[in-house]
């Protein structure tokens, strides 16, 4: 029988190639975690940018009377964490409507972030509040 004196030490070749293989597919997916946390943080981000913005569009949809249909302006504020600024915007297109339009402003990773909501609001007349049913 013939032996082969060549073959010792391919089991710790073998050994080493498969650990190399098996860091490589870890790292991977490491990086791969990595990326879908920063996703994670930036959609979560713009959902609260989303929340704000419909937030304040609906405190101004509820101005039922005509007096304060007449005080509803422009404006800014912070929330209350102090990572996103709030502005709104409001046109008067006539006496009976108004164009109000929401920015929120914040940072994050991509570098500063910007979200818009508008609408318009009409205002309503006593008779109209008086066939409103909660």
């Amino acid at each position: 029988m013939l032996a082969f004196k060549s073959t010792k030490g391919v089991g710790h070749i073998e050994v080493l190639v498969a650990l190399w293989v098996f860091s490589f597919g870890c790292l991977s997916l490491l990086s791969y975690e990595i990326k879908l946390q920063r996703e994670q943080n930036v959609i979560q981000a713009r959902q609260v940018a989303l929340d704000l913005a419909s937030s304040q569009l609906t405190e101004s949809r509820a101005l039922l009377t005509p007096d304060d249909f007449d005080m509803l302006t422009s404006g800014s504020r912070t929330d209350p964490s102090g990572r996103f600024q709030l502005a709104w915007h409001v046109i008067s297109d006539s006496y009976y409507e108004k164009q109000v339009t929401v920015q929120v402003f914040w940072q994050d990773s991509d570098g500063p972030q910007q979200l818009q909501l508008s609408t318009l609001i009409a205002r309503t007349v006593a008779a109209d509040v008086a066939r409103i049913e909660f």
